[in-house]
Formats: structure tokens, C-alpha cells, sequence
């Protein structure tokens, strides 16, 4: 059986993202667009592996370190917002159904 190794990618390439059934995930860095964006049915949860992540959800800003989750129900409005800091980050996604759950804010 060959198993999925994750890694963040370097700066030009896009995030790859493991799709099982209704469950999506992914591994993404600071280098990564990011947009402010909500999803109807999905629920996401972010997992800081390595450095520091800034994520504003619903007006509130979150400061995670590694280690540290944050859950975003449907309809939360959310971004990671761009600072300097470096980081890792795990994003998992449950009943997302990829880009047609995503709407942009705006």
C-alpha cells in the first residue's frame, strides 16, 4: 500500500490537497494565498505545526502557536491573515465539498 507523504511545497506551487469522501486536508505555509472566505456545509479545523498562524475569524483575531487548533463552524467568516511570522499549518475539512462550499467575503 503507498502512503501520501504531506508537506507545505515550495512558494510557487499550489497546496495539494488529500481528498477522502466528504473529508478534505491539506498542509499549507505562510507562503500561501489566502482570501476571506465562509463555507455553508463545511467545518474546518487548523492545526498549527510549526510557528505562529494569525487567523481572524468572525472580526477576532487568533494568535495559534504549534501545537495549537482552532474549529471554524459553517457560515464563520474566516481568514489567515498575512503577517511576517512563519508557520506550518494542517487544515482539515468535513463536508466541505471543496471549492463549491467556498464563498468569498464581499
Amino acid at each position: 500500500m503507498a502512503s501520501t507523504i504531506w508537506g507545505p511545497g515550495d512558494a510557487s506551487a499550489s497546496i495539494p490537497v488529500q481528498v477522502m469522501g466528504d473529508v478534505e486536508m491539506a498542509v499549507f505555509t505562510h507562503r500561501a494565498a489566502q482570501s476571506c472566505h465562509y463555507h455553508k456545509h463545511g467545518t474546518e479545523i487548523y492545526t498549527v505545526v510549526e510557528g505562529r498562524m494569525i487567523i481572524e475569524v468572525e472580526g477576532a483575531e487568533y494568535s495559534l502557536k504549534a501545537g495549537d487548533s482552532i474549529v471554524v463552524n459553517p457560515g464563520a467568516v474566516h481568514q489567515v491573515l498575512p503577517r511576517e511570522d512563519e508557520f506550518v499549518c494542517t487544515v482539515v475539512a468535513v463536508h466541505c465539498g471543496g471549492l463549491a462550499d467556498k464563498y468569498e467575503c464581499g
